[in-house]
């Protein structure tokens, strides 16, 4: 491995995995805490990563004494993000959202320590002044959701328990107490906000790249970032779904975008007819785990399912669906500054989508089934009594990739699936017991 040019500083040759590294920590979880190794590396190539991140993504990075973090532009509204507590596997509902952000406004007014109670007794009477929310100690409900943004803040080190005499507090608020140690450099790490909704004359305005008069140059650099950035995300990027100009230049700059990501990343970037992927040259998709291998054989079953099938679906690009969502973004703006009617004309999509071969879910559902039952040596008894369960868990892994688009009713493989078609699942005698829930040995993955 030869030295690494960041900027206008050198990473030594026997460096450069370690700067890799701490990049993709940043990039896979946008805040590092002090926890762990990958902040002291981010530390320690500090500038280097500060002027790779900020030329090939435009992204800026913000380093504190407890925790570092990755601000990076605006480039989409997706419909389908959501928080998610992993120690309960539950997703953020609105209330939740809205005791977020009561929360974090009762952590900012807090010393570094702080009880559940008087947190709670700090977010209630604004959560009582908002119209249709609330908060009664009285209601489960209202119980769980606090205590599971209390959960994600931990997850994020925002917060962390000194001392807990019950952790039934969800259930019985006299029954005891919870002490939790409240970390500032994270807490405003978390809270920063980008550029405020109310001094953005369009929802357009608030994504990367809406300013006008740029050069040409400047224009084409925060072009060229902002493909980048959609790489490191998806890591797929087809180009039906980029806007014209951004397809043009992702096909052109195509060399230039693997350099700089190889260089960055430590990932390789695989050029295809459909589009561009960004591929780890270690622990590739899919990640080891049961519903990885059930996502594996999917990728060589369901396009042949699809394809028998005779179904087609025509499907609007994501720069079209992104144009309908802006729209309808700034037509509710509308509504809610001045009042007036919301205009029902449509927003523009392209006259004629591509169309695209489709599965029947039920269909899929039985292709799951089969492959369950066909690799069940290599699963646990829990997923082999339920296939369903595991089949959704396989679906979102190739969603999350860019390979599959759902629909009520149907499962849509995109043609960038096809690079998985020569993978091959093996399973080698365990030498321990069976895994659980979720894992499998890494051995199950070959390609």
């Amino acid at each position: 491995m030869t030295a690494l040019l960041a900027g206008d500083l050198e990473v030594p040759a026997s460096q450069v995995g370690h700067f890799q590294r701490a990049s993709r920590a940043l990039l896979d979880r946008h805040l590092v805490l002090d926890t762990g190794a990958d902040f002291a590396l981010v530390r320690r190539f500090r500038a280097p990563l500060a002027a790779e991140l900020e030329r090939v993504l435009g992204a800026h990075l913000d380093l504190g004494p407890t925790c570092a973090r990755l601000r990076r532009p605006v480039d989409d509204f997706d419909r389908h993000l959501r928080l998610r507590v992993e120690a309960r596997g539950r997703s953020f509902d609105r209330r939740r959202l809205a005791y977020l952000c009561l929360t974090l406004a009762g952590l900012s007014r807090v010393s570094d320590v702080v009880t559940l109670t008087d947190l709670a007794a700090t977010i209630r009477p604004w959560a009582d002044e908002t119209a249709m929310l609330g908060f009664d100690q009285t209601v489960q409900a209202h119980r769980r959701a606090f205590v599971d943004v209390l959960l994600w803040l931990g997850e994020q080190g925002v917060v962390g328990t000194i001392e807990a005499t019950k952790e039934a507090w969800s259930s019985d608020p006299e029954a005891g107490e919870v002490l939790y140690r409240v970390d500032h450099d994270a807490l405003s790490a978390v809270t920063e906000p980008p550029p405020l909704l109310d001094e953005a004359p369009s929802a357009a305005a608030l994504l990367a790249g809406a300013v006008a008069d740029i050069s040409h140059r400047l224009a084409t650099e925060r072009r060229r970032q902002r493909i980048a950035r959609l790489l490191v995300d998806q890591p797929t990027v087809h180009y039906d779904d980029l806007d014209p100009d951004d397809a043009v230049l992702a096909r052109r700059e195509a060399g230039k975008l693997a350099e700089d990501l190889a260089a960055l990343t430590g990932r390789t970037l695989e050029r295809r007819a459909e589009g561009l992927t960004l591929v780890a040259t270690a622990g590739t998709f899919p990640r080891p785990s049961v519903h990885g291998v059930v996502a594996l054989a999917l990728c060589t079953d369901l396009p042949d399912l699809a394809r028998r099938s005779g179904i087609e679906v025509a499907w609007p690009s994501a720069a079209d669906e992104r144009r309908a969502l802006v729209e309808r973004l700034d037509r509710v703006r509308l509504i809610t500054v001045s009042g007036a009617a919301e205009d029902p004309t449509r927003a523009h999509l392209s006259p004629t989508p591509p169309s695209l071969p489709a599965a029947a879910e039920a269909e899929a559902d039985d292709l799951v089934a089969r492959i369950v039952a066909e690799n069940g040596h290599g699963l646990g008894e829990e997923h082999r009594r339920n296939p369903a369960a595991v089949g959704t868990a396989a679906l979102d892994l190739l969603e999350a990739a860019g390979l599959v688009r759902r629909m009520p009713g149907l499962v849509v493989p995109l043609p960038a699936m096809a690079r998985y078609r020569a993978a091959t699942i093996t399973r080698s005698k365990p030498a321990v017991p069976e895994p659980e829930l979720g894992d499998a040995p890494a051995e199950l993955f070959e390609s």
